[in-house]
């Protein structure tokens, strides 16, 4: 589950940013998972034909379905293009469309968390969909370090700033440690709050208040 998680985090990362959709579509009547699927695909199918017709280029997309103790709905992450949301309910009439932006954070725990909620009902199938022409993200091997270093804080790579920091452990008992970092020249593509931390607080600083959830 924790590796569902981080691949659609650095697939998020490497294809989407600032100013990307987020689009929410609900179900109002209660339908089989197989219709709701239909229906899904069938607006896909619509939406991906305009995006061609307005941009010239395929759509990129990741898509969540989530309906446990909710009403049934879909969370659809993709590029910007000339958007009218009159479209969209057009395109999707099976409910409400809510339609919001990314905000420039490249920490996407947010999405990836919607995964794990449904992992009893959905064991053994695919967390979500997406379009066959996201990019692959360049993936570095993990480092394994001595138990001992893990009890202090890690340092960022040169040139980078520290966003988002996890330090917990396996189910066996052996402890992990997760960084998210961004290059220092991106700086002004985060969020104003986080650009403001990073600027009077130190690196560190824009996930500090949230770090104690984690355990650490």
């Amino acid at each position: 589950m924790r590796n569902a998680q981080l691949k659609l985090i650095r697939t998020m990362c490497e294809n989407f940013t600032r100013g990307d959709y987020h689009i929410t579509l609900t179900h109002e009547k209660l339908l089989s998972r197989e219709d709701q699927k239909k229906n899904l695909e069938k607006f896909l199918r619509k939406l991906r034909a305009e995006v061609k017709k307005q941009t010239g280029r395929e759509m990129r997309y990741v898509c969540v379905r989530e309906d446990r103790g909710v009403r049934p709905h879909y969370h659809l992450v993709c590029e910007k293009f000339p958007l009218r949301v009159d479209l969209l309910a057009e395109l999707w009439t099976w409910g409400r469309v809510d339609v919001g932006t990314l905000d420039g954070n490249p920490d996407y725990g947010w999405l990836a968390r919607y995964l794990t909620k449904q992992e009893d009902q959905d064991k053994g199938k695919k967390r979500w969909s997406q379009s066959k022409n996201l990019r692959k993200p360049y993936e570095v091997p993990p480092k394994i370090l001595k138990r001992k270093s893990l009890a202090q804080k890690p340092k960022a790579p040169k040139g980078y700033y520290v966003l988002s920091y996890y330090h917990n452990a396996t189910a066996a008992g052996y402890e992990w440690q997760y960084m998210i970092c961004i290059r220092l020249d991106r700086k002004q593509e985060l969020p104003l709050d986080i650009q403001m931390q990073l600027e009077e607080e130190g690196v560190w600083s824009a996930y500090e208040s949230s770090v104690a959830q984690f355990g650490l």
